[in-house]
């Protein structure tokens, strides 16, 4: 034979199982609140063990208000306002340098000096081109000479 089953019966049973997974569902979140207290309580006992064991405890300090000191530090490289490219007149060999790499100069300031053993021997035959073009100078001032005068009249005629 077959049972027929009325609404309201199959009602109740629907009702009973929710209430039952509720109640299921309440014993174990208690369970597991019941787990993590006990979980906790022995992290704190162990605590003092830790720091015992190389581990460092975190302490909490108030803020405090001062002035902070700000330093930069940095690597590159700098470059300046202004270069110049040097093209001395005569070329040689440096006697002395006056200013180092990364001094100010200003306009007209002697840098360095060139050797002058190089151009000692120039420099006299030079002064002594000089001089004889003075002494040149100096005697068509004093007055014509007399061979002068001949070409002179050679030359007229």
């Amino acid at each position: 034979m077959m049972k027929e089953h009325s609404p309201v019966h199959s009602q109740g049973r629907k009702s009973g199982r929710f209430w039952q997974g509720i109640l299921i569902s309440c014993l174990i979140i208690i369970a597991g609140l019941l787990i993590y207290r006990g979980w906790a309580l022995s992290q704190k006992k162990n605590a003092a063990q830790r720091v015992g064991r190389g581990e460092v405890s975190v302490q909490l300090s108030p803020a405090i208000r001062k002035n902070l000191t700000y330093s930069f530090y940095s690597t590159g490289d700098i470059a300046p306002l202004m270069e110049v490219a040097l093209f001395p007149k005569v070329s040689g060999y440096l006697e002395r340098i006056d200013a180092r790499i990364g001094d100010p100069v200003r306009q007209g300031q002697v840098i360095a000096q060139i050797d002058r053993a190089d151009f000692s021997p120039k420099v006299k035959e030079v002064e002594a081109r000089v001089a004889h073009a003075r002494a040149q100078l100096a005697e068509l001032e004093a007055g014509t000479r007399s061979q002068d005068l001949r070409q002179a009249e050679e030359s007229v005629s």
